[in-house]
């Protein structure tokens, strides 16, 4: 790549011959949720006001604890109904430490 003053980043012009072979359609977003504005009626709420309902319950008998590492699908949306972040769509789980993300994660 060139002198190399960045430590690991090209020095130099770098360029790229490439070719399309095939284009593939992506997954459809998961639908918005009807009740992202606020917390549903029968959300369970913690003392510091974090809201939370099961949509879909496992059926494993393992839970996984503060520093455990765990594979999830999630989608993500802000309170007007903005998708703004999902594995799904990546087509791939996300694998991270729960002491790695916010609270109630």
């Amino acid at each position: 790549y060139g002198e190399n003053p960045g430590g690991g980043r090209p020095g130099g012009l770098l360029v790229f011959d490439v070719e399309l072979y095939s284009v593939q359609r992506g997954p459809r977003p998961p639908e918005t949720p009807a009740d992202v504005a606020a917390p549903p009626a029968d959300a369970a709420v913690t003392s510091s006001g974090l809201a939370s309902k099961v949509i879909k319950a496992g059926v494993g008998t393992r839970k996984p604890q503060a520093f455990s590492t765990v594979t999830v699908d999630y989608t993500g949306w802000t309170t007007d109904g903005q998708l703004f972040d999902s594995s799904v769509l990546r087509g791939r789980p996300a694998t991270f430490g729960l002491n790695q993300v916010i609270k109630g994660w």
